[in-house]
């Protein structure tokens, strides 16, 4: 596979407004970078040759990515929206995708986070976690800042009567297997 064929930031749900995709897109044009949304595209949003942005379901879009194609992935608030199973295969998804030692960044409340961390860990991942820091958790357009803290009626109906805990980046990184010498 060519450089120019690797998707360098693969962001999952990103919303309407990527944000983050465009921003990394102007400081970084010689590389590929993907946003992907259920929902379609702001109208008033431009981006960047060197991005994209894909109009579909996470889990189907991951699936047209062949092996070993993306550099980082990234996912803030995806996991608390989806099933355990979806999870899963999402989670396998990243892995086929990632190249070696590719990393993989998820931000979601800290009630999830040991349990996307086992099931990282079953994928074969290593990973660590931290918390956000204050400056990354009330950027304007975060949705930790903008859903749960500035507008908690527009959180789903599902999720209001849960606490709002400080959010958590989980790093993930898919090992590279170790080959075996001959003696």
């Amino acid at each position: 596979m060519k450089e120019s064929d690797t998707i360098h930031f693969l962001d999952l749900g990103s919303s309407q407004i990527p944000d983050r995709v465009r921003e990394l897109a102007w400081h970084h044009p010689k590389r590929q970078f993907v946003a992907v949304d259920q929902h379609p595209l702001w109208p008033e949003e431009k981006l960047p040759s060197n991005a994209k942005y894909v109009e579909s379901d996470v889990i189907q879009y991951m699936k047209t990515l062949r092996e070993g194609s993306v550099r980082i992935v990234n996912a803030d608030f995806l996991l608390n929206e989806m099933p355990e199973e979806q999870i899963r295969e999402l989670i396998g998804h990243v892995k086929r995708v990632l190249k070696s030692n590719g990393k993989a960044y998820f931000s979601e409340d800290r009630q999830n986070i040991e349990d996307i961390r086992k099931m990282l860990h079953e994928h074969g991942f290593t990973t660590f976690a931290r918390d956000l820091t204050k400056k990354e958790a009330e950027k304007p357009k975060t949705f930790f800042n903008e859903v749960r803290i500035q507008r908690p009626q527009h959180w789903r109906e599902s999720r209001k009567e849960l606490p709002v805990t400080w959010p958590v980046r989980i790093v993930a990184t898919k090992r590279i297997k170790a080959t075996r010498q001959k003696d």
